[in-house]
């Protein structure tokens, strides 16, 4: 019996250690595709704000048509917009950052909640057969304390069968 008790406990571990496999897969793939979201979502914004950087530039004059503007006060109201759009964009870049920060942080969360549930069970089930190794250890101490009671009330009995013989 003890023998089938620790193959049940060698089971549930090789089960334990299949389940925190896949679990550390998902993780270890969850990790490289942020990772990607993270360079894909970088590269986007750098090339757009390049591309919007140079056309804020082209709206500003140049030559005799620049020192017009200035003097006409044309030209602090362009860099002014500029000025605005490049914190706009600024702004417009953050929130999409901070969107995909909390949305990762939400799938590390609904991972950490299978890992700590998956610990629970493995929990459980090593407490149950620590359970049943228990119980089956405490009914073989009292099966062997009956066979040694019977084992003394057959000596006393032969015994006194032998006293009684003449």
């Amino acid at each position: 019996m003890s023998r089938k008790i620790e193959a049940f406990i060698v089971e549930a571990r090789r089960d334990a250690k299949r389940r925190f496999a896949m679990i550390d897969f998902r993780r270890t793939e969850m990790v490289a595709r942020h990772k990607d979201e993270r360079t894909n979502l970088g590269r986007r914004q750098e090339k757009r704000w390049v591309a919007e950087a140079n056309e804020r530039s082209q709206r500003l004059p140049r030559g005799f048509s620049g020192i017009w503007h200035r003097l006409t006060g044309q030209y602090a109201k362009i860099k002014a917009q500029s000025e605005q759009e490049t914190l706009q964009a600024w702004q417009r870049d953050r929130v999409e950052k901070d969107v995909l920060i909390f949305r990762r942080f939400e799938e590390r969360q609904v991972l950490q909640r299978d890992v700590k549930k998956q610990r629970a069970i493995v929990r459980e089930e090593l407490m149950q057969l620590r359970k049943e190794v228990a119980n089956y250890k405490e009914s073989e101490g009292f099966d062997r304390e009956l066979e040694k009671a019977e084992e003394e009330r057959r000596r006393r009995h032969s015994r006194l069968r032998r006293s009684l013989d003449p």
